[in-house]
Order: C-alpha cells, then structure tokens, then sequence
C-alpha cells in the first residue's frame, strides 16, 4: 500500500500536491534499512524519525533529538573518563595516606 493512502491524511483537494510529495516513497524503520531498500527497490524511502534517503544514495534531513546527539554523547564520554581517571588518582592517594597512617599506627 503506497505510504501516501497508509500514513497520511489530507484535503481531497490537495491530492495532486501530496502525490507529488509522497508518490514513490516507502516508509522504513530506521536509516540503514531505509538504505538497503532505496538501493534494492529504486524508490526513495522516509525513516519514522523523517530522514530521508534517496534511490541515488543521498541520505538527508530529519529531526535531530539532542538527547540522542553522537556529540553530546562524546562530551559525556569524554567527562565521565576524567572524573573516572581522577577517581582513580584520588583513591590511589586515599589508599597511600591510608598505608602510612597505618605504619604510623603500627611504630607505636
């Protein structure tokens, strides 16, 4: 069933409008299938999330959610990292201090 009568309700008086727009379109769950049956199929194909992926290839648009950033993601990354690194320095010096109280503790 095209994506046009499947998903999308309008106006009868834009019909030739939205054939233009959605004619030849298939509706695909995520880009990398999106991709594979553009290619496979020779249509271009709309992801739920609005990229669009062209039958030449092109892959375009769509909604960026900041929660789901690939940089947001990388600065997360590359901070939780630091506070494990310094984490990391901070219970070597606890440990060290702990050692020396302890052979402090122990002259007595």
């Amino acid at each position: 069933m095209p994506l046009l009568q499947a998903c999308v309700e309008y106006d009868p008086k834009l019909t030739r409008a939205m054939q233009h727009v959605f004619d030849r379109k298939l509706l695909a769950r995520s880009p990398e299938v999106a991709a594979e049956w553009s290619e496979k199929s020779k249509v271009d194909c709309i992801t739920l999330d609005g990229d669009l992926c062209t039958r030449k290839g092109a892959l375009s648009g769509g909604y960026v959610d900041l929660q789901k950033s690939r940089l947001k993601a990388y600065a997360e990354k590359i901070k939780a990292e630091n506070d494990f690194r310094a984490a990391g320095q901070e219970h070597r010096r606890l440990k060290a201090e702990a050692q020396q109280i302890n052979q402090d503790v122990t002259k007595i």
